[in-house]
């Protein structure tokens, strides 16, 4: 502190207009806080607009909705990689048990009985993907440009022309 003091008063006689010299006890002294106009609080922030309880109802409504902008967006791209996992599963392991069947018919047994668990697990997952699909609706408003087709489908998963794009038109 001593240091700041001393380098303030060494500023303060070069300023124009001056400014006055300060001493430990002038900084130290309540009477010298009670003059520091930062402290003084012209204004009330409270009975500022950007404090009202409105303004904040909004701003929060708002920050959610851009969140919920975001977790569509993250739903689409997982729906994708689900029905692109679906795909390269399910023929990844039917070529894998077409090389092993001649080989190892009882691995190739084995997996195939994997691939029968994996089908019914990816009906599942299909019947769930098909119930986004539904809902998928909400999102063909004209402000919001979306993918062609179904939110979720194996279509729309295709390359970069065929993805959502929220850029930045929730709000």
């Amino acid at each position: 502190m001593a240091t700041v003091l001393k380098t303030y008063n060494k500023l303060a006689i070069t300023m124009d207009p001056l400014k006055p010299e300060l001493s430990w006890d002038n900084i130290t002294s309540l009477d010298f806080i009670s003059d520091i106009v930062l402290l003084w609080g012209h204004d009330d922030v409270c009975q500022k607009q950007w404090a009202k309880p409105l303004f904040h109802t909004t701003t929060q409504a708002w920050c959610k909705l851009q969140w919920a902008c975001e977790e569509i967006h993250t739903i689409h791209l997982e729906a994708c990689w689900v029905w692109a996992s679906i795909k390269n599963e399910v023929s990844s392991l039917s070529r894998t048990i077409e090389k092993l069947h001649l080989t190892d018919p009882k691995l190739a047994e084995y997996i195939a009985i994997n691939l029968q668990y994996c089908l019914n697990v990816n009906a599942h997952l299909k019947d769930k993907l098909a119930q986004l699909n539904k809902r998928a609706h909400f999102l063909s408003d004209d402000e919001i440009p979306v993918a062609s087709g179904p939110l979720a489908s194996p279509g729309t998963c295709d390359g970069p022309d065929n993805s959502i794009s929220l850029d930045g038109k929730c709000l």
